[in-house]
């Protein structure tokens, strides 16, 4: 297995990676794929913070963080979201989505970005230090079990407030 920053040519596979992982997920499927192609294009899109893995030429995962924001009264701090993290249900539980996660996570810290946020199972992201953004004092605009809504601290600088998502979140 071997990561690498998306190409534009891998957009068509990343979009049946997308989408058959998460119909075959506890979830179903909900627009991931779509999202992605309205993120990417987006003048904040990063195509750095989009990256896919790989086994004999085959993309097997992918994963994306585009910006976010902690709004408060007085300031704002960027951060980023993970959405979606996606494997082929044939190669997951082998570690993939691990070293997507992690590399993700690597380039985020080379950016000026605060913290990464996730919508996604506690059980999974805590092993990356994911904590509920509610211990942060974090909290988001719409309906969201307060388990599922994480965040890892990037640098030391936070603010406690309401995160927000771009637009290609709706």
């Amino acid at each position: 297995m071997k990561l690498r920053t998306i190409r534009n040519e891998d957009y068509k596979d990343v979009k049946e990676v997308i989408t058959k992982a998460f119909e075959r997920s506890n979830h179903g499927y909900n627009g991931e794929a779509t999202l992605v192609e309205t993120i990417r294009e987006l003048p904040t899109y990063n195509q750095e913070l989009e990256v896919v893995a790989f086994v004999d030429n085959d993309i097997v995962g992918h994963g994306l963080l585009s910006e976010a924001v902690v709004k408060n009264d007085t300031n704002d701090l960027k951060g980023l979201v993970l959405a979606p993290l996606s494997v082929v249900t044939d190669y997951q539980n082998q570690g993939i989505g691990s070293h997507v996660m992690l590399e993700l996570e690597k380039r985020a810290k080379e950016t000026k970005h605060a913290f990464i946020t996730i919508l996604g199972d506690p059980s999974f992201y805590s092993r990356f230090g994911y904590v509920p953004a509610k211990n942060a004092h974090v909290s988001c605009p719409f309906d969201v079990p307060s388990e599922y809504l994480l965040m890892k601290k990037l640098k030391l600088e936070m603010i406690e407030g309401i995160l927000f998502y771009n637009r290609a979140f709706g």
